[in-house]
This record gives C-alpha cells, sequence and structure tokens, in this order.
C-alpha cells in the first residue's frame, strides 16, 4: 500500500502516542471477547461454509440474482446445510466495463429488492449470506458505492460495509468509478463514526470482516487487531496464494476468498481462484478450475477461539516510522 494511504488506516494512533509518550516498550495487544459488543454464542463450535464461484453476465442483473439463489438451493439440497454462503463482489452485477453512467444503470438500491429475495433465501436456508455489490444510498446521493453485504439468517441486514480504498488489482472498467471510503472519509465518519470504517460484526459464525481489497495488509491487520476471527475477502480475478495465506495467518484469522467463475460467453471471464484458508495460512480447500462451482470447507472456530495468541505491535520501534510517513506525506 502507498505510504500516502497510511493516513487512512484504521490506527489506534491515541493510544499509540500515548504508550510512547510514557515510554512504555509493551506490545499493543489485540482486544479480548468482552471489548466486542454485543458477543452471540456461536452457532457451532465448527463452522460449514459454502463459497460458490458462480458465472455473473454483465449488467444483468435479474438473470445473475436468480443465479445466486438457484445456486445456494444446490448447495444446501445437495451439499448439505451451511452456516454461511458467500459469493463474488461481482455476482449480482458482473464485471461491468464502461464508466461512471455505465455502473449508474446496473447499482441496485440498499433496500431494493434483490437484498430482499437474498434475505428471504437466506431465511429459508437458514444460513449466513455474503456477496458484494455495487449500491445507492439514499444518503449518498449520485454516488454508487462499492458494498460488501452480509445477510444473517433470520433475513436481517447484518453489513453492508463500504470498500476501504481502491487499490491497485482493482480491474479497469465501471467498478473504478464505485465510490469508497478514502474518497469520503470526513463526511462518512461525520456520519456513521470512526468505528464504522473498518467495522468487525459479532455474530453467531464468529467475527466477521468484510473487504474486496487484495494486497492490504495494514487494513486486514487492523481488522484483526479490532478482533476479526473470519475475513471474508471477494476479487473478480482472486488474489495470489501468498497473499491469502499470509494475511490469514499473520493475523491468526480464517480468510473465504470468493472470486468469479469463467464465462465464455462473458465480455470479461473470471479466471477462478475461490480459495478457503486457515489462521495458519494453510489452504482448507481450493476451486479446482475456473469453471463454476462451490468450494467447502469446515472451519473449527472455536478451537481458534481457544488457541489464538494476542497479536503484538512493537510500538516503540515502529510508531515513530508511522508518524514521520504521514508529516512527509501529508
Amino acid at each position: 500500500m502507498p505510504l500516502s494511504d497510511i493516513k487512512s488506516l484504521e490506527i489506534n494512533r491515541r493510544r499509540l502516542l500515548a504508550l510512547t509518550a510514557t515510554g512504555a516498550t509493551a506490545p499493543l495487544a489485540m482486544p479480548q471477547a468482552k471489548a466486542v459488543q454485543p458477543e452471540p454464542r456461536l452457532v457451532a463450535e465448527r463452522l460449514s461454509v459454502a463459497a460458490i464461484q458462480s458465472r455473473a453476465a454483465p449488467g444483468a442483473v435479474s438473470e445473475n440474482l436468480a443465479g445466486m439463489l438457484a445456486a445456494i438451493d444446490r448447495v444446501h439440497d445437495g451439499v448439505g446445510p451451511k452456516h454461511l454462503i458467500t459469493f463474488s463482489a461481482q455476482a449480482l452485477q458482473g464485471l461491468v466495463p464502461g464508466d461512471a453512467a455505465d455502473l449508474a444503470a446496473v447499482a441496485i438500491d440498499v433496500d431494493g429488492r434483490e437484498l430482499s429475495a437474498v434475505a428471504e433465501k437466506a431465511r429459508a436456508v437458514q444460513a449466513h449470506i455474503a456477496f458484494g455489490a455495487w449500491v445507492r444510498d439514499a444518503d449518498w446521493p449520485g454516488r454508487v458505492i462499492a458494498m460488501s453485504i452480509l445477510i444473517g439468517p433470520d433475513g436481517g441486514l447484518i453489513a453492508k460495509d463500504w470498500k476501504p480504498l481502491q487499490d491497485a488489482s482493482a480491474m479497469v472498467g465501471a467498478g473504478q468509478f464505485a465510490t469508497t471510503i478514502d474518497a469520503e472519509l470526513d463526511r462518512f465518519v461525520e456520519l456513521y463514526g470512526r468505528n464504522a470504517v473498518l467495522p468487525v460484526h459479532a455474530t453467531s459464525i464468529g467475527r466477521i470482516a468484510l473487504s474486496p481489497l487484495v494486497a492490504g495488509p495494514e487494513v486486514y491487520r487492523a481488522y484483526a487487531l479490532k478482533g476479526a476471527e473470519v475475513f471474508l475477502r471477494t476479487a473478480p480475478q482472486g488474489a495470489p496464494d501468498w497473499d491469502l495465506q499470509a494475511t490469514a495467518a499473520y493475523n491468526q484469522a480464517f480468510t473465504v476468498m470468493t472470486t468469479t467463475a469463467c464465462d465464455v460467453e462473458a465480455a470479461v471471464p473470471g479466471r477462478g481462484g475461490t480459495t478457503i484458508v486457515g489462521p495458519r495460512g494453510e489452504i482448507l480447500a481450493e476451486a479446482g478450475s475456473k469453471w463454476e462451482q462451490a468450494v467447502t470447507a469446515t472451519l473449527p472456530i472455536a478451537d481458534l477461539r481457544a488457541t489464538r495468541r494476542p497479536i503484538e505491535i512493537p510500538t516503540a520501534l515502529v510508531l515513530p516510522v508511522y508518524e514521520r510517513a504521514m508529516r512527509d506525506f501529508a
């Protein structure tokens, strides 16, 4: 990540500065479970997950929505009930070429029929469902927001999280015109508070962070410091195994990367790469090809909670470097 983006990181600078000012050398430990409120009881000690690598026709929202709902039924009826089912950020709208006008043409409403249809399906199969979308919000007229969405098994909307920032891996096309947090940071914080910048959601399947960001180590470390146990990640072209494994291992968190499947008829085909990684960086499951499929794994979330070590930051060593970078690139 460029140093100029350091200002946008979710770092508790006041706490770090306080430690340094007092000459403290103790590491900054990850918040304990009691810091995340409320803390629902885990629905199971081992979570059953399906990451659906699906095709998505560019701009064909209704067609893609029907495909998502059918894929959920195939997994539920054919493989068995799942605690969590994930899709890519493009599953609903596809990889849309063009400009801002093309993006606006395929955007959905945050309270529209698409989310209602997925919510109804979540209730029917009693699963959490996660996916990304380009979304309109009445609070942000004229904007199309890159969002990651999580719906609970009761059909309730748990998360509608903005993409933190545009990353270097973003494909050229309409999606590059979507609004991200870093582009509207001041007003975003004014409306929603600083804690909403990199949110972590306490759910019955663990503490969840959702993001389509590729190669953002500082951002994922910030999620982990806020208690994240599972990263739900998306990317149209996937991410290198080293990025997924390193992010998972350094932060002792499960990672589910869900991508777009290849479609020979699509204008911009996907290339697969859906992967589920464990908290030691071990690959638990991955797509066997670039074609449409469901990748399944079991996440021993209770074991993670029992064995996870505090994440430590040697503040006396690294804080001066961050502070200097912030001054130099302000």
